[in-house]
Parts: C-alpha cells; sequence; structure tokens
C-alpha cells in the first residue's frame, strides 16, 4: 500500500458514492480502495483516521471493509477492521452512512462482521429514532438485508407480541447487538421501541424531520505520537516524510473507541 498516495487521495477525492434507482452503484474510485484493502487491510482501515480525510473517503472504507470478506484474517486484523467500523458509523454523517449501508445491499455483501456494524448502526446510534424517523423505509431495507427479510419480519413480530429474550431473539438478533447491563440476555425497551418503529411508517411522520448534517464522534483530533506534545503536520508523516509507527493510529483508533462505548452505552440500554 503506498500510504502518502493513499492518504492525499483520502483527504482531496470527495465524489459521493451515488445509488441511482434501479441501477449500479457509482463508486469512482472503487479499484484504489479495494487494492489498498486487499494489501493491508488494518492499515487501510487505521489511515482513514487520520485528520483531514473526507467524509465521503470514510464512507467509502466503511463500504469496503464492510463489502469484503475477512477470509484469511487474523484475529488482531478483524479486532481493527470492526472497531474502525464502528467508529466510522458513529464518525462520518449520518446520511453518507446510510449511503454506504445501502450500497451493501446493492452489492448483495453480506458477512457477520458486516450484519454487526448494520444493526449495531440502526439500533443503537446516539440519535437512532432521530434517524429512524427522518428516513424510516431506507434503514429498514438495511436491517432486513442485514437479518435477512425473513429472519427480521420473524424478529419484529416476536417483539411486536412482546418478545425480548426468546432463543429465536437471541439467536438471530440479540448476539450481534450491545447487552444491556442490566438484562445481557434480553433486548432493551429502547432497542424493542426502534425494531416496531421501523414497521410502523405512521409511528414516525409526525416526528420526521431532516438527519443531522454532523457526525457524534470527532474522529479529526489528532493524537500525539509521544502521548504529550501534538506531531507537526501533515499527522501522520515527520518532517522527513516518515510514517508515524502504526501504534499511533492504534492509539487514535483505541481513543475513538472509547468515545463511542460512552455515546452507545445509554441508547442501548
Amino acid at each position: 500500500m503506498d500510504t502518502p498516495t493513499l492518504l492525499t487521495h483520502l483527504r482531496t477525492h470527495d465524489t459521493a458514492l451515488a445509488l441511482p434507482r434501479g441501477g449500479s452503484l457509482r463508486w469512482d474510485d472503487a479499484d484504489v480502495h479495494r487494492a489498498a484493502h486487499t494489501t493491508d487491510a488494518e492499515g487501510y482501515a487505521l489511515l482513514c483516521l487520520a485528520p483531514g480525510v473526507r467524509h465521503w473517503q470514510r464512507a467509502r472504507v466503511l463500504l469496503q471493509i464492510l463489502a469484503a470478506s475477512q477470509a484469511g484474517l487474523d484475529a488482531p486484523t478483524r479486532d481493527v477492521l470492526a472497531r474502525s467500523a464502528r467508529v466510522l458509523t458513529l464518525g462520518v454523517p449520518p446520511a453518507h452512512v446510510i449511503t454506504a449501508l445501502l450500497a451493501l445491499r446493492r452489492l448483495r455483501a453480506n458477512h457477520k462482521h458486516t450484519t454487526r456494524a448494520v444493526l449495531r448502526f440502526v439500533l443503537e446510534h446516539p440519535a437512532a429514532d432521530t434517524l429512524i424517523a427522518a428516513r424510516r423505509r431506507p434503514l429498514l431495507d438495511c436491517f432486513e438485508h442485514a437479518l435477512g427479510t425473513a429472519t427480521a419480519r420473524g424478529c419484529a413480530r416476536r417483539i411486536n407480541d412482546g418478545d425480548v429474550a426468546s432463543d429465536y431473539l437471541r439467536r438471530r438478533l440479540l448476539r450481534f447487538l450491545t447487552a444491556p447491563a442490566d438484562e445481557p440476555d434480553a433486548l432493551s425497551a429502547a432497542v424493542s421501541a426502534r425494531v416496531r418503529a421501523l414497521y410502523t411508517a405512521e409511528s414516525t411522520e409526525a416526528t420526521a424531520g431532516g438527519l443531522p448534517d454532523e457526525p457524534v464522534l470527532p474522529v479529526d483530533a489528532a493524537p500525539a505520537p509521544d502521548g504529550h506534545a501534538e506531531p507537526p503536520p501533515p499527522w501522520t508523516f515527520g518532517h522527513n516524510g516518515t510514517p508515524w509507527p502504526r501504534a499511533v493510529l492504534r492509539a487514535h483508533l483505541d481513543a475513538l473507541d472509547r468515545q463511542a462505548d460512552g455515546l452507545t452505552t445509554d441508547v442501548a440500554a
């Protein structure tokens, strides 16, 4: 992976992903992202967290991470990819994230890591109720793609009937979500209400509004390479062009992941 060239691309190329009705996904730099992911999946995921990366580029990285199989990747790399995807669903504007998740459906891409990321965005985002009110139909499409239509509707029927902890829900839905601290083997009241709202158009019509313009997690706060002094610009490279240690990027991810925990804990409860 040519890190300097890729970082420049991520910071300068700002064309939107497009999903024309009845057409194919328009992703003009897909080959760049696929090649970088194939060459160094962990480094690719970490690099998109560098300050100055465009929102649409982060949405592309999210799409690539979730669309690609993780077969052959070791456990540490999978962990970085999973946490990076989680951070991106919170650190990219919701409209961009929804476009990326709908693109997964258009690409017919689904894996367990995809399912987990999609469900946590739809049901555990700090602004989940607002997002569902504003974009119920697209988020329902994402929910049903993640679980499969029959399974998603089966879960919704059970939840609508008051089920929160059956074996069916545990095996098909609960295992992908953050477990509430008080009842780790049951759906929280908030998550149950969001599933019902996805399937009830009338429940969102009165409160529907626009999507938030800004992400809830600020990704661009640059970490210091030694934990004290701010690094010289352009952040991931020193004055001689040498990349900062990957440990700096991992530390940045760790900090963002902790912030994500704080944002989603109350929502999942």
